[in-house]
């Protein structure tokens, strides 16, 4: 399914582990975001 990219300003939600949410920017979501660091 396509997503309008215009609606989600090209890029999404985000839930974190530490309890927070937050917009992320699609090109800045990577696998590494998700690596302890």
């Amino acid at each position: 399914r396509r997503v309008a990219q215009a609606r989600h300003r090209d890029g999404c939600n985000g839930a974190f582990m530490d309890g927070h949410s937050d917009w992320v920017q699609a090109e800045k979501m990577t696998e590494q975001m998700w690596q302890p660091k």
